[in-house]
Protein backbone atom coordinates (compact mmCIF):
# COMPACT_ATOMS: atom_id res chain seq x y z
CA UNK A 1 0.00 0.00 0.00
CA UNK A 2 2.77 2.42 0.94
CA UNK A 3 4.62 1.56 -2.25
CA UNK A 4 1.50 2.38 -4.37
CA UNK A 5 1.10 5.78 -2.68
CA UNK A 6 4.82 6.46 -3.16
CA UNK A 7 4.54 5.66 -6.91
CA UNK A 8 1.50 7.95 -7.25
CA UNK A 9 3.39 10.77 -5.52
CA UNK A 10 6.37 10.28 -7.84
CA UNK A 11 4.09 10.34 -10.91
CA UNK A 12 2.34 13.48 -9.66
CA UNK A 13 5.70 15.21 -9.09
CA UNK A 14 6.89 14.23 -12.58
CA UNK A 15 3.67 15.52 -14.18
CA UNK A 16 3.91 18.84 -12.31
CA UNK A 17 7.60 19.20 -13.19
CA UNK A 18 6.88 18.50 -16.87
CA UNK A 19 3.98 20.98 -16.86
CA UNK A 20 6.11 23.66 -15.16
CA UNK A 21 8.88 23.11 -17.70
CA UNK A 22 6.57 23.09 -20.75
CA UNK A 23 4.78 26.40 -20.08
CA UNK A 24 7.83 28.68 -20.53
CA UNK A 25 9.06 26.60 -23.48
CA UNK A 26 5.69 26.89 -25.26
CA UNK A 27 5.48 30.64 -24.52
CA UNK A 28 8.99 31.13 -25.90
CA UNK A 29 8.38 29.04 -29.05
CA UNK A 30 5.03 30.72 -29.76
CA UNK A 31 6.58 34.19 -29.36
CA UNK A 32 9.46 33.24 -31.66
CA UNK A 33 7.08 31.97 -34.36
CA UNK A 34 4.96 35.13 -34.18
CA UNK A 35 8.09 37.28 -34.47
CA UNK A 36 9.09 35.37 -37.61
CA UNK A 37 5.69 35.99 -39.20
CA UNK A 38 5.34 39.59 -38.01
CA UNK A 39 8.85 40.89 -38.65
CA UNK A 40 9.69 44.00 -36.64
CA UNK A 41 6.60 43.80 -34.43
CA UNK A 42 6.52 43.77 -30.65
CA UNK A 43 5.08 40.41 -29.55
CA UNK A 44 3.80 39.44 -26.12
CA UNK A 45 1.88 36.45 -24.76
CA UNK A 46 0.74 36.80 -21.16
CA UNK A 47 -0.23 33.23 -20.30
CA UNK A 48 -0.28 29.64 -21.48
CA UNK A 49 -2.59 26.81 -20.42
CA UNK A 50 -1.71 23.24 -21.39
CA UNK A 51 -4.18 20.37 -21.50
CA UNK A 52 -3.96 16.90 -23.01
CA UNK A 53 -5.60 17.93 -26.33
CA UNK A 54 -5.30 21.72 -26.31
CA UNK A 55 -2.82 24.50 -25.72
CA UNK A 56 -4.30 27.94 -24.99
CA UNK A 57 -2.31 31.10 -25.44
CA UNK A 58 -3.93 34.00 -23.60
CA UNK A 59 -3.67 37.78 -24.01
CA UNK A 60 -1.55 37.85 -27.14
CA UNK A 61 -0.47 41.16 -28.62
CA UNK A 62 1.36 41.78 -31.88
CA UNK A 63 1.97 45.45 -32.62
CA UNK A 64 3.93 47.38 -35.20
CA UNK A 65 3.25 51.12 -35.04
CA UNK A 66 1.57 52.61 -36.98
CA UNK A 67 0.79 49.70 -39.34
CA UNK A 68 -1.08 47.17 -37.22
CA UNK A 69 -2.09 46.11 -33.73
CA UNK A 70 -3.50 42.63 -33.08
CA UNK A 71 -4.92 41.81 -29.64
CA UNK A 72 -6.11 38.24 -29.12
CA UNK A 73 -7.86 37.25 -25.91
CA UNK A 74 -7.46 33.52 -26.56
CA UNK A 75 -5.83 31.36 -29.20
CA UNK A 76 -6.50 27.67 -28.65
CA UNK A 77 -4.51 25.06 -30.57
CA UNK A 78 -6.50 21.82 -30.61
CA UNK A 79 -4.84 18.50 -31.40
CA UNK A 80 -4.82 14.86 -30.45
CA UNK A 81 -1.60 13.04 -29.54
CA UNK A 82 -1.52 10.65 -32.57
CA UNK A 83 -2.14 13.54 -34.99
CA UNK A 84 0.53 15.75 -33.44
CA UNK A 85 3.09 12.99 -34.03
CA UNK A 86 2.16 13.23 -37.72
CA UNK A 87 2.64 17.03 -37.53
CA UNK A 88 -1.08 17.66 -37.82
CA UNK A 89 -3.10 20.24 -35.83
CA UNK A 90 -6.87 19.77 -35.78
CA UNK A 91 -7.93 23.38 -35.33
CA UNK A 92 -6.82 26.82 -34.21
CA UNK A 93 -9.53 28.85 -32.48
CA UNK A 94 -9.06 32.59 -32.10
CA UNK A 95 -11.58 34.40 -29.95
CA UNK A 96 -12.16 37.78 -28.37
CA UNK A 97 -9.70 39.56 -30.63
CA UNK A 98 -9.30 43.08 -32.00
CA UNK A 99 -7.49 43.30 -35.34
CA UNK A 100 -6.44 46.81 -36.29
CA UNK A 101 -4.72 47.46 -39.62
CA UNK A 102 -3.87 51.03 -40.62
CA UNK A 103 -2.15 50.95 -44.00
CA UNK A 104 -4.19 53.22 -46.31
CA UNK A 105 -1.46 53.31 -48.96
CA UNK A 106 -1.24 49.53 -49.36
CA UNK A 107 -3.50 47.03 -51.07
CA UNK A 108 -4.93 44.01 -49.28
CA UNK A 109 -2.52 41.78 -51.22
CA UNK A 110 0.47 43.91 -50.18
CA UNK A 111 -0.57 43.75 -46.53
CA UNK A 112 -1.19 40.01 -46.65
CA UNK A 113 2.06 39.24 -48.44
CA UNK A 114 4.18 41.06 -45.86
CA UNK A 115 2.98 38.57 -43.23
CA UNK A 116 2.92 35.49 -45.44
CA UNK A 117 6.43 35.91 -46.81
CA UNK A 118 8.01 36.78 -43.48
CA UNK A 119 7.49 33.37 -41.86
CA UNK A 120 9.25 30.08 -42.33
CA UNK A 121 7.54 27.04 -43.85
CA UNK A 122 4.88 25.53 -41.62
CA UNK A 123 6.11 22.94 -39.16
CA UNK A 124 2.60 21.48 -38.81
CA UNK A 125 -0.36 21.01 -41.13
CA UNK A 126 -3.43 22.88 -39.92
CA UNK A 127 -6.85 21.36 -40.63
CA UNK A 128 -9.22 24.17 -39.65
CA UNK A 129 -9.43 27.73 -38.38
CA UNK A 130 -12.22 29.17 -36.29
CA UNK A 131 -12.58 32.87 -35.53
CA UNK A 132 -15.06 33.93 -32.88
CA UNK A 133 -15.95 37.54 -32.03
CA UNK A 134 -13.02 39.10 -33.88
CA UNK A 135 -13.43 42.88 -34.11
CA UNK A 136 -12.00 44.34 -37.30
CA UNK A 137 -10.67 47.86 -37.73
CA UNK A 138 -9.29 47.60 -41.24
CA UNK A 139 -7.82 50.42 -43.31
CA UNK A 140 -6.20 49.73 -46.69
CA UNK A 141 -6.14 51.20 -50.19
CA UNK A 142 -9.27 49.24 -51.19
CA UNK A 143 -11.43 49.52 -48.10
CA UNK A 144 -12.10 50.87 -44.66
CA UNK A 145 -14.02 48.34 -42.58
CA UNK A 146 -15.28 48.34 -39.02
CA UNK A 147 -17.08 45.18 -37.92
CA UNK A 148 -17.06 41.83 -36.17
CA UNK A 149 -16.19 38.51 -37.79
CA UNK A 150 -16.90 34.89 -36.84
CA UNK A 151 -16.11 31.98 -39.15
CA UNK A 152 -15.04 28.37 -39.48
CA UNK A 153 -12.85 27.42 -42.43
CA UNK A 154 -11.70 23.88 -43.25
CA UNK A 155 -8.27 24.25 -44.83
CA UNK A 156 -8.12 20.64 -46.08
CA UNK A 157 -11.35 20.81 -48.10
CA UNK A 158 -11.16 24.60 -48.68
CA UNK A 159 -14.73 24.77 -47.38
CA UNK A 160 -16.23 27.63 -45.42
CA UNK A 161 -18.39 26.13 -42.67
CA UNK A 162 -19.96 29.47 -41.92
CA UNK A 163 -19.10 33.15 -41.89
CA UNK A 164 -20.89 35.96 -40.10
CA UNK A 165 -19.57 39.45 -40.75
CA UNK A 166 -21.40 42.19 -38.87
CA UNK A 167 -20.48 45.37 -40.69
CA UNK A 168 -20.63 48.52 -38.59
CA UNK A 169 -19.29 50.52 -41.53
CA UNK A 170 -17.65 49.72 -44.86
CA UNK A 171 -16.29 52.13 -47.42
CA UNK A 172 -14.78 50.89 -50.68
CA UNK A 173 -14.69 53.10 -53.75
CA UNK A 174 -18.30 54.23 -54.29
CA UNK A 175 -19.69 51.51 -52.02
CA UNK A 176 -20.88 52.53 -48.55
CA UNK A 177 -22.47 50.12 -46.07
CA UNK A 178 -23.61 50.78 -42.55
CA UNK A 179 -25.07 48.36 -40.00
CA UNK A 180 -25.19 45.32 -42.31
CA UNK A 181 -24.82 41.59 -41.78
CA UNK A 182 -23.23 39.20 -44.23
CA UNK A 183 -23.95 35.57 -43.36
CA UNK A 184 -22.72 32.59 -45.38
CA UNK A 185 -23.12 28.87 -44.64
CA UNK A 186 -21.39 25.85 -46.17
CA UNK A 187 -19.48 27.31 -49.08
CA UNK A 188 -17.07 24.90 -50.80
CA UNK A 189 -14.29 25.32 -53.36
CA UNK A 190 -15.14 26.44 -56.89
Amino acid sequence: MKRGIFILVIIAVLVLATYSFLKPVILFLASQQLQKVFTGAAVSIAECDIKLKEIKLLKIRVKKDPDYDFKVGRAAIQFNPPAILKRNILKVLISDAVITVNQPGKSFQDIYSQFKSAGSPAMYALNAVELSRVKLNWGSKEAILRGTLSLIFDLRSQELGFCDLKIDSLSSGDLRLKDALLSVSRLGPA
